[in-house]
């Protein structure tokens, strides 16, 4: 196996251990990082050069993302540096790690009007990070909706580039074929670096969109790339009282806002049921607010704290009464 021999820094074993006809991004990763650690001074540097970026991008071919890719040439090219330092007793440098990257998220999935921008909201004012620059609220909802601007874009142009929109209940097909994975995921993780840019370690980020339960096949493929911790909480309501506030709110068709209901709430369980997670009730986070927060705090690890969650929550949902 490549990836023994890469643990233990056996650069020529990876090499010749590797197979052309492979399609797993690891290997490949793996084959272009062992090429650029065993570059030497020469006259098939050049060579050996040109062998690695193809190896790099065949792995992307293969699925891996643009910020794999750059991390594998980042550390062999700081192995190289290192060891032509030491040979002429030079010190090496020290490993200076770039801007942590998003390591442990929070998912709060649910149909537009279920109560997700209050819970993301008591979320983000007890311990969960919300997005540096959340959006501002409007008529329907005056204290805002806990989206990441960024992402949220990012799933409008994903939507409209299958001639979609979020009140479609039959969503087409999206062009997630492998010539199009590749892209798409690019484009997610610059989203999601541009909202969330940098991140403790130790900070939970919370990454709230609606739109997110119909898309969740990209996020979940992204998941597998990096390593992420992932939780999640499937916030809902009783579909006659979301299909209320949709008709109030957007004027649709009673039959449409019940069917949208239908399809976000059950395409976010079919993705998500395999992660850490819990379904959480608007009526529960009404009735017992600060038992909502805790709970959603022992989930993803965090202090318990006891806030006055009644107070806030009066202020967060006033845009959820049907009038």
């Amino acid at each position: 196996m490549t990836q023994e021999a890469f643990d233990r820094g056996d650069w020529q074993a990876v090499i010749n251990a590797h197979r052309l006809e492979t399609h797993d991004a690891g290997e490949w990763l793996r084959y272009g990082s062992a090429l650029l650690h065993t570059l030497e001074p020469g006259p098939e540097a050049g060579k050996q050069q040109q062998q690695a970026a193809l190896a790099f991008v065949q792995a992307q071919r293969e699925g891996a993302s643009t910020g794999a890719v750059a991390a594998a040439q980042r550390q062999a090219m700081i192995t190289s540096l290192r060891q032509v330092l030491e040979l002429v007793g030079i010190p090496g440098p020290t490993d200076q790690q770039p801007p942590t990257p998003l390591r442990r998220v929070l998912l709060v999935l649910g149909m537009h009007r279920s109560g997700t921008s209050a819970l993301a909201g008591l979320l983000c004012q007890q311990g969960i990070q919300a997005p540096p620059y959340p959006d501002v609220g409007d008529p329907h909802n005056p204290t805002g909706y806990w989206e990441p601007r960024q992402l949220r874009a990012f799933h409008n142009s994903l939507l409209e580039s299958a001639q979609s929109i979020w009140e479609d209940p039959l969503l087409p097909v999206l062009p997630w074929q492998p010539q199009h994975l590749e892209m798409a995921l690019a484009d997610l993780e610059n989203a999601l670096e541009a909202d969330f840019p940098s991140t403790d370690p130790q900070a939970v980020a919370l990454i709230k969109d609606p739109r997110q339960c119909r898309l969740l096949p990209l996020w979940t493929a992204l998941f597998a790339q990096r390593p992420f911790q992932v939780a999640v909480v499937l916030a809902v309501r009783q579909p006659q009282a979301v299909a209320a506030s949709l008709v109030s709110r957007d004027q649709l068709p009673l039959d449409r806002a019940l069917l949208l209901w239908l399809s976000h709430t059950l395409e976010a369980e079919r993705a998500t049921h395999q992660l850490l997670g819990l379904v959480l009730s608007y009526e529960q986070l009404l009735q017992d607010p600060t038992a909502a927060v805790q709970r959603c705090q022992q989930l993803v690890g965090l202090p318990i704290t006891t806030p006055a969650a009644e107070q806030q929550l009066q202020t967060l949902d006033r845009a959820y009464a049907v009038v």
